[in-house]
């Protein structure tokens, strides 16, 4: 395991949670970046037409900041991951890892779900790319208070 990798492990449970937003912030740079309108899909169940809101990554941050969920965000993103997990949306690899580093932590952070406290950060770095992982980390781990 890589020392940054240790280091981030080693902290606590907040200190973890301020690197996972700090994170989270340049994942939701890559999504805006490469979603910047709502893009629209086919929900294959009923074969409806739906709209994804590009925003939401944002407003799910914002309330993590908040620390509770300011634009009801559990329930706008209802519909997207059900579509994600069926392949009636597909995102590309950047793109699908930063909208689920932003909803895993909205996830943990807002609604108190149990979440691996290694998987938000692997969703972000992953969106960041994998080739620049280590030196993300270890960017943020120097910037965080």
């Amino acid at each position: 395991m890589h020392k940054a990798a240790s280091r981030y492990l080693e902290m606590n449970r907040l200190e973890q949670k301020n690197i996972q937003v700090l994170l989270c912030r340049r994942a939701l740079e890559i999504w805006e970046r490469d979603n910047p309108n709502n893009c629209q899909y086919r929900e294959s169940v009923v074969g409806t037409i739906q709209e994804l809101e590009t925003s939401l990554p944002r407003l799910a941050l914002e309330s993590v900041i908040a620390g509770r969920d300011l634009y009801s965000v559990k329930e706008r993103y209802r519909e997207p991951i059900c579509a994600l997990q069926d392949e009636d949306l597909i995102l590309p690899e950047p793109s699908l890892s930063a909208y689920y580093a932003i909803y895993n932590l909205f996830k943990s952070c807002v609604l108190g779900a149990e979440i691996d406290n290694w998987l938000v950060v692997n969703q972000a770095l992953s969106s960041l790319g994998e080739k620049d992982a280590v030196s993300n980390l270890e960017l943020v781990l120097n910037e965080a208070p």
